[in-house]
């Protein structure tokens, strides 16, 4: 591997984050011949009233040759309140091609298949499975644009009332930026709008804005602001589960 990425996740303040939707772009790496990873993870241990623990992480590889990009990522969330509590977790594996049509790669084909569950939201099992471009719409220095219209077929099997399955065609729309504001902050933003395509008041949408600062070569500090929202969740004994989460976090990068 000609670089290895290792993202240590300092929190000063956080709500731990279980959203429907998992966030790809943050993970990709520029794009280069050979291979590249990175691997994050954040711990946090609270004693109060409650003795609270949890421990996250994610990691990525990716492969490129010529103009095929191969993307591997993985994460998981765990969390447990006082000794006798259940321990909540969630997770993802996602694999993902990519061929770059063209020199300058304006437009991309992609294939993905991903795996996901996410107990606190009482979803025992999501796969998903899709394709469509990926067009860069704006390349200038300092500034990239990128518009994602794809579709894709989604199975769910969901711990609600009812224990629902569910076995659909959706569409996944993304929208991404990358931005530097100076030499050493760089603004990011991705929206993730995912409605059934035969009614589109059933839809999911996500995003996430950051900002990182470089302390000094390959140490950055970074904030990230993420919401997700459900226009229909499901419910677990008559009770209906919140359409919205957010998280914030900050965080501190090392790169070698």
């Amino acid at each position: 591997m000609h670089r290895i990425t290792l993202i240590i996740i300092l929190l000063f303040y956080l709500n731990i984050s279980y959203s429907q939707l998992i966030n790809i772009e943050n993970l990709r790496k520029e794009s280069k011949q050979g291979w590249q990873g990175s691997i994050s993870g954040n711990f946090q241990f609270t004693q109060n009233t409650k003795t609270i623990s949890s421990l996250s992480g994610d990691w990525a590889l990716q492969r490129t040759q010529k103009r095929h990009t191969f993307l591997f990522f993985g994460g998981f969330s765990m969390l447990k309140i006082d000794t006798l509590s259940k321990l909540i977790n969630g997770g993802f594996e996602h694999f993902r091609y990519n061929y770059t049509f063209t020199e300058k790669g304006t437009v991309t084909f992609e294939i993905f298949i991903q795996h996901q569950f996410n107990y606190i939201k009482y979803l025992r099992k999501r796969i998903i499975n899709g394709y469509g471009p990926r067009i860069r719409l704006i390349d200038k220095p300092g500034f990239k644009l990128y518009l994602a219209p794809l579709i894709m077929y989604e199975h769910e099997i969901y711990a609600d009332d009812q224990n629902t399955k569910t076995d659909q065609l959706k569409g996944d729309f993304i929208l991404s930026f990358h931005t530097l504001l100076n030499p050493k902050v760089t603004l990011t933003h991705v929206t993730y709008y995912q409605p059934k395509i035969d009614y589109w008041k059933d839809y999911r949408i996500s995003t996430q804005t950051g900002i990182q600062y470089e302390l000094v070569k390959n140490l950055k500090l970074g904030l990230s602001i993420d919401l997700s929202y459900d226009a229909m969740p499901p419910i677990k004994n008559d009770i209906l589960i919140n359409k919205l989460f957010y998280s914030t976090q900050n965080f501190l990068s090392f790169t070698f």
